[in-house]
């Protein structure tokens, strides 16, 4: 076993921060989803510290937003960081289906006052575009003021694919560890779940 006895204790933070957002999130899941256990059966899941830090990256502009809406199950991870640091969260249970897709919210978004707000739909990744027009068509239904698309995983994504309802087309940034604040908001994080 390696002792890693210089290491700072920002450092200690950020890893024991990653480990409270993992319990955090598989507790959020498993009462969400209490009525629908076969919901996580294959797993909850969970991403690396490099996600979260990818996430961290991007906040400040992320938070310019007024609400996130997860498309249940890719972008439930990246949704729920941001609802830790204030956004407002709704998820939707968006499967293929066919030709088609089905759309089963789980909140309720009306609750939301999603009408002239800026929306943020964040999903894993976009093969197609199918799934993604199938959600611009249901939100549009509310007449947002704008929607922008967070997707986790670039490298999975096909570009010509996202639909050109989005207004804006956010991926994880490579993580600057000395941006101004990195480890402050690693800090607020840990403080609110430990």
């Amino acid at each position: 076993m390696i002792k890693m006895t210089n290491v700072s204790k920002e450092w200690k933070i950020v890893w024991k921060t990653q480990d409270l957002v993992d319990n955090s999130f598989v507790n959020f899941i498993k009462h969400k989803f209490e009525s629908m256990p076969s919901y996580y059966v294959g797993g909850i899941p969970s991403f690396s510290s490099s996600n979260l830090s990818d996430v961290i990256c991007l906040k400040d502009k992320l938070l310019e937003y007024d609400s996130s809406l997860a498309l249940a199950r890719g972008g439930l991870w990246q949704s729920y960081v941001l609802s830790l640091f204030g956004l407002l969260m709704a998820i939707v249970d968006l499967k293929r289906k066919g030709n088609g897709s089905t759309w089963r919210p789980i909140d309720n978004l009306e609750s939301l006052s999603l009408e002239n707000k800026k929306i943020l739909v964040c999903d894993q990744d976009c093969r197609t575009g199918k799934t993604l027009r199938r959600a611009t068509k249901e939100i549009e239904k509310y007449n947002p003021k704008s929607l922008g698309l967070f997707l986790l995983f670039e490298w999975n994504t096909l570009k010509d694919s996202i639909p050109t309802d989005f207004d804006e087309t956010y991926f994880p940034i490579r993580t600057d560890y000395n941006e101004e604040g990195f480890f402050e908001d690693y800090l607020r994080l840990y403080n609110k779940l430990k």
